[in-house]
């Protein structure tokens, strides 16, 4: 059986990309800072989701290690951040911990110690200065999802601006533009990977 080559791996990237863009399209799209706090409930929600299907299936929790983890710890650290300068975030956040409770699921790490300063009044939530931030929140933290997947797969979240190679920006670029129509481009792609990815270097030890 011949080998697969680097380009059909990357095509085969990008329509995976494709596919989970139409599925998260409104998200993507919706432009509507009221939706802050259901957006963050929802990223986190369909994780979760995933996580009591696998119980279902397996009798246990999955390794904390495996595919399922990794992007549900990816979503909690961002919303654990974002909790503690922006108010949608942290208001996000108590309704996450009320859904751990209820389905009797541990809190992860990050959220305990976030929610032992919650307890003890440590930490309040954030004032709002000027208008909120979240218009492009949806699309944001799915193409940074995006970019650090196809690094766990291989590939290079950024490039040199003058390198003619194929990194996990430009793929995401290039299927984003493919299903919503709108417009992105490397430059873009990079600025939001850089502003979402400080949790990496967290979830690298798991």
């Amino acid at each position: 059986m011949p080998a697969i080559s680097d380009l059909e791996i990357l095509e085969i990237w990008k329509k995976d990309l494709e596919n989970y863009f139409q599925q998260h399209r409104i998200s993507l799209t919706t432009n509507d800072a009221e939706l802050g706090v259901k957006k963050w409930v929802l990223l986190i929600e369909e994780e979760l989701q995933k996580l009591w299907l696998y119980k279902v299936g397996t009798g246990s929790y999955p390794q904390t290690n495996s595919n399922i983890n990794q992007s549900l710890n990816f979503r909690i650290q961002l919303l654990a951040l974002s909790a503690e300068r922006a108010r949608e975030a942290f208001d996000a956040l108590l309704q996450v911990i009320e859904l751990y409770t209820e389905r009797n699921i541990p809190l992860p790490s990050s959220i305990a110690t976030w929610k032992e300063k919650y307890d003890s009044a440590q930490c309040q939530r954030p004032r709002q200065h000027g208008p909120s931030k979240y218009s492009n929140w949806g699309r944001d933290i799915h193409i940074a999802w995006s970019i650090y997947a196809l690094e766990l797969g291989g590939l290079s979240p950024t490039r040199n601006d003058a390198s003619i190679s194929i990194c996990g920006c430009d793929l995401v670029t290039d299927a984003y533009i493919e299903v919503t129509r709108n417009p992105m481009n490397y430059r873009l792609a990079k600025s939001i990977w850089k502003r979402y990815s400080n949790p990496k270097a967290t979830l690298s030890e798991f």
